[in-house]
């Protein structure tokens, strides 16, 4: 009687009910007010990065589960979440500073950092700019422009995501932001997570939202990029690998030291979606790592 109980209250109380106990702080990183959340004591840092008009939270399975055995540091990027949202440039440069700073401000040196989408673009620059600082980087359905050869073609390309970009920040955005979310899922991705990530991201400012997307869209800055050298592991979803053919052979562009690994169910949202699994994936990296 007493296993049926306790079975029936963790069928009530999802993973995220037990979720890492966080403690908030708040650091200084250039014109930005930064919230970040530390949860865990031992074992390597592990720094959360969200996706584009995300906050920390969209790691809530992940963190709960590697807190366990992990010092985890979860970040809300500058104008996102509970950190402040000036009317200044939101650059993919300025959200490696903040995630720099927030480490020092933690008195974390290396650490291994683990992001979502644009997140993962951060990520991906943290490791270019401060190696030394990198124990490897973990890329969730990455978010990576993947520049065509021909100047005409880099062209073309650019007018697609002006196109793009366009719709938000002004008077269409909710719209269209509710367009472009509606466009990350798949029949089977659960309706709590359409909910969080709709709210997350329709929450976010216009204006964050345009900014950001305008400078991690600029093909120009993708071209000729040097390979990463730290260790990393990609982990996409069997969806995002059929409409992307060729993206693991791209990915290996970006990282010379590089573990591809695809999961079956879910699509954009897959640590959200399927957390079991990418946990899993992630936790099996880790443990190589030593």
């Amino acid at each position: 009687m007493f296993f049926l109980l306790v079975l029936s209250v963790l069928l009530l109380f999802p993973l995220a009910a037990f979720a890492a106990d966080f403690k908030e702080h708040r650091t200084a990183s250039g014109p930005f007010d930064v919230a970040w959340f530390e949860a865990g004591k031992d074992g390597v840092p592990l720094v959360f990065v969200h996706g584009w008009c995300g906050d920390h939270t969209a790691w809530e399975y992940q963190t709960a589960f590697f807190a366990t055995s992990h010092r985890i540091l979860a970040i809300d990027l500058p104008g996102h979440g509970a950190s402040s949202a000036p009317d200044v440039p939101y650059t993919m440069d300025a959200f490696v500073t903040a995630v720099s700073d927030v480490m020092a401000a933690a008195e974390i040196d290396k650490a291994v950092l683990v992001g979502q989408s644009l997140g993962a673009e951060v990520c991906r620059r943290f490791a270019e700019r401060f190696p030394e600082r990198t124990a490897a980087v973990v890329l969730v359905e990455g978010a990576f422009v993947f520049p065509p050869e021909s100047e005409e073609d880099r062209k073309a390309l650019q007018a697609e995501y002006d196109n793009l970009a366009a719709g938000f920040g002004g008077a269409s955005h909710d719209e269209s932001m509710r367009t472009f979310v509606g466009l990350l899922w798949v029949p089977e991705t659960p309706e709590k997570t359409r909910e969080k990530f709709l709210s997350l991201m329709t929450e976010t400012s216009p204006i964050v939202a345009r900014r950001a997307m305008d400078d991690l869209l600029r093909v120009d800055h993708w071209v000729d990029l040097p390979a990463v050298t730290v260790p990393a592991l990609a982990v996409y979803a069997g969806h995002t690998a059929e409409t992307e053919p060729g993206l693991e052979v791209n990915l290996r562009k970006y990282f010379a030291d590089l573990r591809y690994e695809e999961v079956a169910k879910g699509y954009h949202f897959v640590m959200h979606e399927n957390p079991d699994e990418v946990n899993a994936r992630i936790d099996a990296f880790l443990k190589d790592l030593r």
